[in-house]
C-alpha cells in the first residue's frame, strides 16, 4: 500500500479531455486518497466535464492546444498559457502525457524549479521505427528538442522497456530518472470476465486506427482468405479513420462486399469486445502498451497480436493467443483458423486473458507502482 504523506497538488497535463476518464480517473481518485490536491488540464473541456471533476474537488484548467500543430508561434502562445496556469496555481508536481504536454511543461521545467516534473510516454509513435525518409527527419529534429529538454524533468515513465532503453541509448534521459510500469493499467470492475458462450459464432475483433502500421490491411486480406472457406466467421472493425489512413470509402468498400463489419467509432467497447471470440491486432506500429489488448484481456478473449514491443508483454504463446509475424497476411490466416478448427481453444485462452489482466495489468497494481514513484518526489 503507497504510504500517505503531506498533502501536495498535482496537475496531469494531457490534451484530451476523455483520455482522464478513461484511463486517468481512477489514478485521481487514488491520488486524492493519498493526500494529494489534484487539478487537471486538458484542451476544450466540456461543461459536463467540468462539473463532473468539480463534484470530485478537482479543477480543470482549459489550455486549447493545437494536437499536431508545431507551428513555433502556437508553440510559444500556448507555452506562455501553461506557465500562467502554472504560475497562479503553484503546484509541487506536474504529471504530463503524450507529446506536446510533454515538451511544452519540459521546456517550463527546464527554466524553474518549485515543481518536480513526472513525464509519461505512452509509445514513441512511428517516427521513432520507421525507414521512410520524412519520418526519420522528424525522429532527428525530436531526438534533439528531447535531448535539450527531457533531462530537466525529474522522472520519466516508459510503458516497456524497449522505449526505456531507446531514450537512456539516445541520452534523452538519465537511467536513474527512468522507469517502466506494465501499461497504464485496466479496471478490472469495469472490464470484468465474460465468459464465451457454448457454441457461440466466431467473431474477430480489430481496434485501433485505422492507418496501415496498425496492421488493419493484414485484418483485412486475413479475412479475405478465411471467407472463401469459412463465410459464416466474422470480422469486425472499430476505430477512427486518419488522414494518413485508410479512407471511409474504402472501409465502406470491404464492409459492402461482406469482408467486414465495420462499427464505427465507439464510445464504450465493451459490448464490441464482449460479443467478439478473439482480438486481433497485428500491428507493426510503434506501440507503448495497446489499452486494446489490455481491455480485451480483461474481458477474457484470446489475443492474436505481433511479437514487438508493448504487445509481447500480453500475450504467453500458446496459452492465452498467438503472436503473428508482421505484414503476413496469410500466416495471420493461418492462425486465426486454428480457432476455427479447435474452438476449445477460445475456452481456455479466455480464462486464462484473464488471469494475466488481474496478475500484471490491474489498475490497482500499475497506480501503486504511479504512486511509489510519484511519492518519491514528494515534498
Amino acid at each position: 500500500m503507497a504510504q500517505i504523506l503531506n498533502k501536495n497538488k498535482i496537475i496531469i497535463f494531457g490534451v484530451v479531455q476523455d483520455t482522464i476518464i478513461n484511463f486517468r480517473y481512477d489514478l485521481i481518485l487514488k491520488l486524492q486518497e493519498c493526500n494529494y490536491l489534484v487539478e487537471i488540464i486538458v484542451t476544450n473541456p466540456t461543461l459536463h466535464f467540468i462539473e463532473k471533476m468539480l463534484e470530485k474537488g478537482i479543477i480543470v484548467h482549459s489550455l486549447n492546444l493545437k494536437r499536431r500543430s508545431y507551428n513555433l508561434l502556437n508553440l510559444f502562445q500556448e507555452y506562455l498559457k501553461f506557465k500562467k496556469i502554472i504560475f497562479n496555481s503553484q503546484p509541487d508536481l506536474i504529471f504530463s502525457y503524450t507529446i506536446k504536454p510533454i515538451l511544452i511543461s519540459s521546456c517550463l521545467r527546464k527554466r524553474n524549479n518549485y515543481f518536480k516534473l513526472i513525464l509519461l510516454f505512452e509509445g514513441l509513435g512511428s517516427m521513432f521505427d520507421s525507414n521512410n525518409i520524412v519520418k526519420k527527419i522528424k525522429k532527428n529534429i525530436f531526438t534533439k528538442i528531447y535531448k535539450k529538454y527531457i533531462p530537466y524533468a525529474d522522472t520519466a515513465i516508459f510503458l516497456n522497456k524497449e522505449d526505456k532503453n531507446c531514450f537512456e541509448s539516445l541520452k534523452i534521459c538519465d537511467t536513474s530518472k527512468a522507469f517502466c510500469i506494465n501499461g497504464i493499467g485496466i479496471n478490472l470492475t469495469k472490464f470484468k470476465y465474460h465468459p464465451l458462450k457454448i457454441n457461440k459464432e466466431i467473431i474477430f475483433l480489430f481496434i485501433g486506427r485505422l492507418i496501415k502500421e496498425k496492421g488493419i490491411y493484414d485484418f483485412i486480406e486475413a479475412a479475405k482468405i478465411i471467407k472463401k472457406k469459412y463465410s459464416e466467421v466474422k470480422f469486425r472493425v472499430v476505430g477512427q479513420i486518419e488522414n494518413d489512413g485508410m479512407k471511409l470509402a474504402e472501409i465502406l468498400k470491404f464492409q459492402n462486399e461482406g469482408t467486414i463489419e465495420y462499427l464505427g467509432v465507439l464510445n464504450d467497447i465493451r459490448q464490441a469486445i464482449i460479443e467478439s471470440s478473439v482480438f486481433v491486432l497485428p500491428t507493426y506500429y510503434n506501440e507503448g502498451l495497446p489499452k486494446s489488448i489490455l481491455e480485451s484481456l480483461a474481458i477474457g478473449r484470446a489475443i492474436v497480436t505481433t511479437n514487438t514491443k508493448g504487445c509481447n508483454q500480453t500475450v504467453l504463446n500458446g496459452e492465452n493467443g498467438f503472436f503473428v509475424p508482421i505484414k503476413n497476411p496469410s500466416e495471420l490466416s493461418n492462425i486465426l483458423i486454428k480457432f476455427i478448427k479447435s474452438p476449445h481453444l477460445l475456452y481456455e485462452m479466455s480464462q486464462k486473458s484473464r488471469l494475466i489482466a488481474e496478475n500484471i495489468f490491474s489498475d490497482k497494481i500499475i497506480n501503486e507502482s504511479l504512486l511509489t514513484i510519484l511519492n518519491r518526489l514528494r515534498k
